[in-house]
C-alpha cells in the first residue's frame, strides 16, 4: 500500500470531478463537486473573504481523503453564529481572525467534513492525516482558530481528544411520518395547526395564486436567474448582508446542478410572482433560498413548507431540512428540534477556555430548548 501523501488545495477545480464525487458518493449535496465549484467561482472567493484551502490525502496518484476547508476573515455564510465570539476577543484585544472553518459554503446542514474513498483500507488513518493535515495548515497560515461545522459522528470520533470546544445548535426538520399525501399528513396535526394549514391554503387560492413545480433537467437558465432576483431582493429587504451567492454562482447552479434543484414558482395573473429553491438528494429535501415580487399573505408558507411537504409525501422522502433559523412559524407547521454540533479551538489559550466554557452552558440551554420544542431528534 504507498504511503500517504497531504496536499492542501486551493479549489475544488485542483481535482476531477468524479475523483471528488467519489469520496462524497451518498452523502451531503452541499459537498459535491458542482456545488462547490460554483460557490468558489463568485462567491466563496479571496475578494469575498473567504480562501479554499482544501486539505487532501492521497496514494500514489489516487485521491482517498478530503477536507472541504475555507480561510476566512470573518463569520459571514456559516449558520454557526460566532460574531459574539470575535467581539469577545476584539474586546480582550486578542486576535480570532484569520480562522480555518471547515464547512459547506453558505448552507447551514449536517454535511461529512472528513471524506474518504469507499473501501478504503485504512479508512480512520486517512481521517487522522486529514484532521492533522488541518491543523498544521493553521499553524503554518497563522490562523487563531480552526472550526468544524454541522459535524456528525465520523468528526467526533477523529477530534476527540484533540482539545475541541463542543458547541450545540438547533435546526428544523421535517420527518415524515408515513403518509402518502398531504391530507393524509394533515390529518395527524392538532386541530388548531390543521384548520389553520387549510384556511392559509385556501386564502392563496381565493387571492387567484397557484403554485408549479420545476425540477431537474426541466430547470432553465431564466427559472435559475429569476429565482437569484427573488433572492438578492429578499436579502436587500431584509438588510442582512447576507447575499452571499454572487451572479457566477447562480448561473454555474443552473448549468451543471440543475439535477439537484427543486423550484417551486407562485403564479397570479398569468405571470410569476414569487418563488423558492430547494436541492434533493437522496431522500432529504433541504430548503434554500425564497422571495416575491411583492407582499401576499401565506405565499412564504406554501412556497417554503406546505409544498416541500407535499412534494416530500408524493415522492416518498424522508426529510425536508428547513435551512438556517428556528422560528416558531417553522416549528408551528410541522418541523421538529434537530441537534446540531460544531467543533472549535482557538489558538489563544485564555480565549479558548473562555469560549468552551461559553459553549457548553450555551449547549445546556440549547438541549433544554430542544426537549421543550418537543421530539428532538440528531442531524
Amino acid at each position: 500500500m504507498h504511503p500517504m501523501q497531504v496536499r492542501v488545495l486551493t479549489g475544488v477545480a485542483d481535482v476531477p470531478e468524479a475523483a471528488w464525487d467519489r469520496l462524497v458518493g451518498d452523502a451531503s449535496p452541499f459537498v459535491e463537486w458542482a456545488y462547490v465549484r460554483a460557490c468558489e467561482v463568485d462567491s466563496a472567493t479571496p475578494e469575498h473573504g473567504v480562501e479554499p484551502r482544501h486539505v487532501t490525502v492521497w496514494r500514489g496518484g489516487e485521491l482517498v481523503g478530503a477536507a472541504p476547508l475555507y480561510l476566512k476573515h470573518d463569520g459571514r455564510g456559516e449558520f454557526i453564529y460566532d460574531f459574539a465570539w470575535a467581539m469577545a476577543a476584539r474586546r480582550a484585544r486578542l486576535p480570532y481572525h484569520p480562522k480555518l472553518v471547515s464547512m459547506a459554503p453558505f448552507a447551514p446542514f449536517d454535511v461529512p467534513h472528513l471524506l474518504v474513498a469507499p473501501g478504503d483500507p485504512d479508512p480512520d488513518a486517512v481521517r487522522a492525516a486529514l484532521v492533522q493535515g488541518v491543523e498544521d495548515l493553521a499553524e503554518r497560515e497563522g490562523a487563531h482558530g480552526v472550526h468544524w461545522l454541522f459535524t456528525g459522528d465520523a468528526e467526533a470520533q477523529a477530534l476527540a481528544g484533540r482539545g475541541y470546544a463542543r458547541r450545540r445548535t438547533l435546526s428544523l426538520v421535517w420527518t415524515n411520518p408515513g403518509e402518502a399525501t398531504f391530507e393524509g399528513w394533515l390529518g395527524r396535526l392538532r386541530s388548531k395547526a390543521r384548520v389553520r394549514t387549510r384556511r392559509e391554503l385556501r386564502r392563496l387560492d381565493e387571492a387567484g395564486v397557484a403554485i408549479e413545480r420545476v425540477e431537474g433537467d426541466a430547470v432553465t437558465p431564466d427559472d435559475v436567474d429569476l429565482l437569484r432576483r427573488y433572492y438578492e431582493a429578499t436579502c436587500e429587504a431584509h438588510g442582512t448582508g447576507s447575499d452571499y451567492l454572487k451572479p457566477g454562482t447562480w448561473d454555474l447552479l443552473g448549468r451543471a446542478w440543475r439535477h439537484r434543484l427543486v423550484l417551486f414558482f407562485a403564479r397570479a395573473g398569468g405571470r410569476r410572482v414569487g418563488g423558492s429553491l430547494l436541492v434533493q438528494k437522496g431522500a432529504d429535501l433541504y430548503g434554500r433560498y425564497w422571495g416575491a415580487d411583492a407582499a401576499q399573505p401565506f405565499l412564504y408558507f406554501a412556497l417554503c413548507f406546505y409544498r416541500p411537504i407535499a412534494h416530500a409525501l408524493e415522492r416518498g422522502l424522508r426529510r425536508v431540512h428547513a435551512g438556517a433559523g428556528t422560528t416558531f412559524h417553522k416549528h408551528a407547521r410541522g418541523f421538529d428540534p434537530a441537534l446540531i454540533t460544531s467543533w472549535h479551538r482557538l489558538r489563544h489559550p485564555a480565549l479558548h477556555e473562555a469560549i468552551a466554557r461559553a459553549a457548553a452552558a450555551e449547549a445546556e440551554e440549547v438541549e433544554r430548548a430542544a426537549h421543550l420544542l418537543g421530539r428532538p431528534s440528531q442531524a
